[in-house]
């Protein structure tokens, strides 16, 4: 007769429920982090795609992620709080419903349930009716869809309340997304910081499209966006090219083909044409080999007019060693560590950034030590072992395992800030 299961030396059953919308920061961190936290021997890690993407699962499990096919139903995701979408999630409740179901039925599977989005999450509540299993809610900032609508805007403060109470955890991916959940009604005695984590990987084996060719003298400006998007602020990297001498040049990453981003890939095109830039702006699409096109550049510019949560591309820039400017918008500023590890201006101004490109060809000792700076701290602080590692121990102590993790406490998340100075556009610490 086998003994009895002794829960307090089992591993932890992790379901990993997620819909990939687009290829962007969360789907890249769990990319990233899953093979890893498969291997640790606490953890029984399962991830499950609720829209059926294939390529996805197929891919994690080859790097060794359990992936539980049962869950998801095929078609893409429309659970979404932007205006106009009403009628199409109403269209797509019965599969919404299917995926729901789908998810109670093996609910019970699993000790802890470890969602990265509000869709997910949403599905799983409607799902754990009647359960107790505990969800954590690693929260990549609020929905975009509301938080444009401005900081602490009704619809935001009630949305992330009414989720965020019914969750055991939940995990901001930087101190700014930790002061935002407090001043969004996210309980305190709930929240833990775990920073995201970056890597740089050598690129798929597989040829990418050449660079652009370039000639002697020439200043080399990067957008590096996953997906083309106006939060992204690219047009304010376009406009900035009218303050800056003809060597200065603009590459921008991401789908030029996707069609959310076709409208605004125009809009940026006919920008670039109205100030006499368009030879000058250059759309790179998709690239695998990111991190070589960032080693290419001279500067890797951040202009984002929303409050990122993160921004995964600041840190992997630091880490190439490429200086850094970025947009005074959410935490790109603790990013660049308030001006010690990378530029920070005005977000939605055009002459701030271009002072700051200028400042960097003009200070070769301020530009090395931005990148000395940037580097070391980087690698210090956004490793992949200590991500995991704060990650494994979180699910093991909600699942009751281990001792009470340490949560943030509110003066901890205070929205106070090191003082800083403003100085042609630009911002530091003083």
């Amino acid at each position: 007769m086998n003994p009895p299961r002794d829960d307090r030396l089992a591993p932890v059953r992790v379901l990993v429920p997620y819909i990939r919308t687009f290829y962007g920061g969360v789907r890249r961190v769990l990319e990233a982090g899953l093979p890893g936290l498969a291997r640790d021997p606490r953890l029984v890690l399962t991830y499950a795609e609720l829209c059926r993407n294939d390529a996805d699962m197929d891919a994690l499990e080859r790097s060794g992620v359990g992936v539980d096919r049962r869950l998801g139903v095929p078609g893409r995701s429309v659970l979404s709080g932007r205006r106009g979408r009403l009628a199409g999630i109403a269209r797509e409740a019965p599969r919404l419903a299917h995926i729901a179901w789908n998810v109670g039925r093996h609910l019970d599977e699993h000790d802890v349930c470890w969602v990265h989005g509000h869709r997910e999450l949403l599905l799983v509540l409607a799902a754990r009716a009647g359960r107790s299993i505990p969800i954590v809610w690693h929260w990549h900032g609020p929905p975009l869809s509301l938080s444009t609508e401005g900081e602490g805007a009704p619809a935001e403060r009630r949305f992330t309340q009414l989720l965020a109470r019914r969750c055991a955890r939940v995990v901001a991916v930087s101190l700014f997304c930790a002061e935002q959940a407090v001043r969004l009604g996210v309980p305190a005695d709930r929240l833990v910081l775990v920073e995201n984590a970056v890597r740089l990987e050598d690129a798929p084996p597989r040829e990418h499209p050449p660079l652009p060719p370039r000639v002697d003298g020439q200043v080399t400006l990067l957008v590096p966006c996953a997906s083309i998007r106006a939060h992204k602020g690219v047009h304010v990297a376009v406009q900035a090219l009218r303050h800056l001498s003809p060597r200065h040049v603009l590459w921008i990453t991401g789908d030029r083909d996707d069609p959310v981003a076709a409208g605004y890939v125009a809009e940026l095109r006919a920008l670039a044409a109205r100030d006499g830039a368009a030879g000058r702006v250059h759309f790179l699409g998709a690239r695998g080999d990111v991190h070589r096109v960032m080693a290419e550049a001279d500067v890797v510019v951040v202009p984002s007019i929303w409050r990122e949560p993160f921004g995964l591309v600041a840190a992997e820039a630091q880490l190439v060693g490429t200086p850094l400017v970025v947009a005074d918008r959410g935490a790109l500023p603790e990013i660049a560590d308030g001006g010690r590890a990378g530029l920070v201006v005005r977000a939605e101004d055009p002459a701030a950034l271009a002072a700051a490109v200028g400042r960097l060809d003009e200070d070769r000792v301020l530009r090395a030590g931005l990148v000395d700076v940037a580097r070391r701290r980087a690698a210090e602080r956004y490793g992949y072992e200590r991500w995991r590692g704060q990650i494994a121990a979180l699910l093991a102590e909600v699942a009751g395992r281990v001792a009470p993790a340490r949560v943030l406490r509110p003066a901890e998340v205070s929205p106070a800030r090191p003082p800083l100075r403003r100085e042609a556009g630009l911002r530091g610490i003083r």
